[in-house]
């Protein structure tokens, strides 16, 4: 993601919907911890000012704050997104799309799956190991496959399904990995909670934040995996539906 502004999170589809959005859930503990000092100062420091000219400035300057947090989160989840799904996928030697081609996997009929591979090698000059070669020598088959999905995705792009469920796996990821951060800052209201009251609005945020964070860590394998599989199977499908 080097290079990226705050533009960029707003610049298309799946920068908003699999980027922003996942990197603005889990950045509300730190909001909330940004916030927290505030509140008790909030009705002295404005009752001093002239409303419409400060509210203008302190409006302008929370949301450039904003944007920026989000923009730093959002670098910083997406980097830790790349290490997850390496964690879920034996280092990238199990992803969906490798797979699927792979002749021991029985997913798509094999005379298909043929055809798949005559495809890729017709326009891509990519010649994918036979049935005897693949059990032979397994992890030279999955690197040829995975050349042959990078040629693949290019040649599909945005397809006419394959963005909905990549934007799908790309915002669980961000998310998955922006729920690990975001466990720890939700602990911290919730103890600042603990010592206001039991029954205090921090102590409830702090509890509901926590959970939801935890809850999206325990699922996060199935789902992943789950997400990646569809994504895989409508990229291959979109990929033969060109030829």
């Amino acid at each position: 993601m080097s290079g990226m502004s705050i533009k960029d999170l707003f610049k298309d589809e799946y920068a908003v919907k699999a980027r922003f959005f996942p990197a603005l859930v889990t950045a509300l503990p730190i909001g909330v911890l940004m916030v927290l000092p505030l509140m008790g100062n909030v009705a002295s420091f404005l009752s001093g000012m002239v409303w419409k000219l400060k509210y203008g400035i302190v409006m302008t300057t929370g949301m450039t704050i904003f944007l920026m947090i989000i923009w730093l989160w959002a670098f910083l989840i997406r980097g830790i997104a790349k290490w997850v799904e390496l964690l879920v996928f034996n280092n990238g030697e199990r992803y969906p799309t490798t797979n699927l081609l792979m002749w021991k996997n029985l997913k798509f009929p094999r005379e298909y799956k043929r055809q798949i591979h005559n495809a890729i090698q017709t326009d891509f000059s990519v010649e994918l190991l036979d049935v005897n070669s693949e059990l032979e020598d397994e992890l030279t088959a999955r690197k040829l496959i995975t050349v042959a999905v990078d040629r693949i995705r290019d040649k599909v792009g945005d397809g006419r399904i394959v963005l909905q469920y990549n934007m799908g796996y790309g915002f669980m990821r961000n998310l998955v990995a922006g729920s690990f951060l975001a466990v720890m800052p939700s602990f911290v209201i919730f103890v600042l909670g603990v010592q206001m009251g039991w029954r205090s609005g921090e102590c409830f945020v702090g509890v509901m934040l926590s959970l939801f964070y935890i809850i999206v860590l325990l699922i996060s394998k199935p789902v992943l995996r789950f997400l990646a599989g569809l994504y895989a199977k409508t990229l291959i499908s979109e990929y033969m539906s060109l030829r």
